[in-house]
């Protein structure tokens, strides 16, 4: 009876082992053909995020705006058509003619074109509108690069959580197989119901584990699914590429890092156009004290000639309008635009100084997090050869049952913080890019 046991537990560790040895730290493997890549991800979030519809649609009103700003440069032609009806007619005779001077149905119409000559308050408005426009087409251009990073991310939280939860279970199926081997020993006599208690400790704790980590993989997907604007989302295939590239992929210098941030980042580029546009637009209210210069044509019909005689007659002729003074409105509104631009420009410079701040902080989390792969690594193989030893030792009856969860806790601990530091390091990669102005992966 004595053999068989100690047959049926040695095959059973075998198992529990070779299974610690070999499960892939994913999910199950899926046809590389369905798998959604990081690049497909980014696309996808690209295609239907409605923060990027929506600065389309925040473009295309800075592009009316600056339609109508340009408008004062151009003519305005007014069309005006009047009817009366009288109750009687009324003539005149002058040197033998009749003159028609009132109708029981009189016509009238004008057409009045005005042509802007000159006003100098409307150059720095339409400076303005055109540096918004611009300012818009950049942040628009921003905001699709962000959507696709916080995809990015998104992706590879959703992988570390998948090998998280992955350990987890073969935690819990080691946990489950060695209670299984102790219940059997102590009903045999080998060891104390202790043993028991003690696996049976350990297999509530894995499963508590389990748990957490199925919590947290339904949640990574679910904010993944948000991001793609999906019900669902396919199996992800690992971003090898990347990974590569994060870990090998040679670090300018700082300086040269912050100087192509500050040209690159596309928020910046729009930064420095608002803050040239609020400049214009503080400009504008001590230029309208220079008069403006208008011309104007009128051609005008009517059935009622009067005494001139014409049914179709013209004019035309030039307005000079100069506001000496309006009450203080224009020292008034140029000082709070003055401001109101003083204010964007700080705004501007310490965003400026934050990107700096971006860029070192990307260049340290990733130069920290490639110097703890190497560690993350062997502590995890060292642990694996921990709990196989462990496992054989507590077959020969050698060490107890706490040394055995002690072991399994340890190899979880040590997938846990290999798999979090293996994606840390894309992580922290995908920032450096971000904060650096370049584009998400796969985007041109």
């Amino acid at each position: 009876m004595t053999v068989i046991l100690r047959k049926l537990r040695r095959n059973r560790f075998i198992i529990c082992l070779f299974t610690l040895g070999t499960a892939p730290l994913g999910q199950p493997v899926v046809s590389a053909e369905t798998r959604l890549t990081i690049e497909g991800a980014i696309e996808l979030a690209m295609q239907k995020d409605e923060r990027i519809a929506r600065s389309r649609a925040d473009a295309a009103t800075a592009v009316a705006h600056q339609d109508r700003a340009r408008a004062f440069f151009f003519p305005e032609v007014n069309l005006t058509g009047n009817y009366i009806r009288r109750p009687r007619e009324t003539f005149r005779n002058l040197e033998g003619r009749q003159v028609v001077v009132q109708r029981f149905n009189a016509l009238s119409g004008n057409a009045l074109l005005t042509v802007p000559l000159f006003s100098a308050s409307a150059i720095p408005l339409y400076r303005q509108a055109r540096l918004e426009h611009e300012a818009a087409e950049l942040s628009g251009a921003e905001q699709r690069r962000i959507v696709g990073f916080e995809a990015a991310d998104a992706f590879v939280n959703v992988l570390t959580a998948q090998e998280i939860e992955s350990a987890a279970r073969r935690r819990l199926a080691f946990a489950e197989a060695r209670l299984a081997d102790a219940r059997e020993r102590a009903a045999a006599g080998l060891v104390s119901s202790n043993d028991v208690t003690r696996g049976d400790l350990e297999v509530a704790n894995a499963q508590r584990e389990s748990s957490l980590a199925q919590g947290q993989l339904r949640l990574a997907r679910t904010e993944l699914a948000y991001l793609l604007v999906s019900e669902t989302i396919d199996e992800l295939a690992p971003p090898d590429a990347l990974l590569d590239a994060a870990s090998t992929q040679v670090l300018e210098a700082p300086e040269r890092h912050v100087a192509q941030s500050q040209r690159d980042r596309l928020n910046l580029q729009a930064g420095d156009k608002l803050v040239l546009a609020s400049q214009e637009a503080a400009k504008e209210p001590r230029l309208r004290i220079i008069p403006r210069l208008s011309g104007n044509a009128l051609i005008r019909y009517t059935n009622e000639p009067g005494f001139t005689g014409l049914l179709l007659d013209w004019q035309a002729g030039a307005t000079l309008a100069w506001p000496l003074f309006d009450g203080g409105v224009r020292s008034a509104e140029a000082r709070e635009r003055e401001s109101n631009s003083r204010s964007q420009g700080l705004v501007q410079a310490a965003r400026r100084r934050t990107v700096t701040l971006d860029v070192n902080r990307a260049r340290l989390a990733l130069q920290n997090a490639r110097a703890t792969q190497a560690a993350a690594l062997h502590a995890r193989t060292v642990a694996e050869q921990h709990t196989k030893e462990t496992a054989e030792l507590y077959r020969q009856g050698l060490v107890r049952s706490l040394e055995v969860a002690d072991a399994n806790l340890k190899l979880f601990e040590a997938e846990v913080t290999w798999s979090r530091d293996r994606y840390a390091l894309i992580l922290a990669f995908l920032d450096l890019k971000m904060a650096v102005g370049e584009r998400p992966p796969g985007v041109k």
